[in-house]
């Protein structure tokens, strides 16, 4: 293997810090572990049901959700038009939105510096 040199642990980590490949990377790591354990039920609880319902709250009545604010209001908006398409969709949604997040996230870190 001549002309190959071996990656070294601080080149690993400029990579994972500075690049965009690995963003995009963790992202879709995060998307199908999210997909695989939200569909399969296999970390749902009480709390990951709470901002469905809220969600369905807001989708039924939303000024009263509005001014309900253990109801996350702008989460229950943002989610709202997703929660009448049953929570298996709903859940999609939520996986796919969480990974965009980790995305613009990383974008702003590279940003910052």
């Amino acid at each position: 293997m001549e002309g190959r040199r071996a990656i070294t642990p601080r080149a690993a980590a400029a990579w994972i810090l500075e690049a965009p490949a690995a963003a995009w990377a963790l992202a879709l790591v995060a998307l199908a572990f999210g997909l695989w354990s939200g569909l399969g039920d296999r970390y749902l609880h009480d709390e990951g049901l709470l901002t469905w319902h809220f969600a369905q709250v807001t989708l039924e009545a939303p000024a009263a959700a509005l001014f309900w604010q253990k109801s996350r209001p702008l989460l229950a908006a943002l989610y709202g038009p997703f929660a009448g398409l049953g929570q298996p969709v709903f859940t999609v949604i939520h996986v796919v939105i969480a990974a965009l997040a980790l995305l613009l996230l990383a974008g702003v870190a590279r940003a910052i510096g």
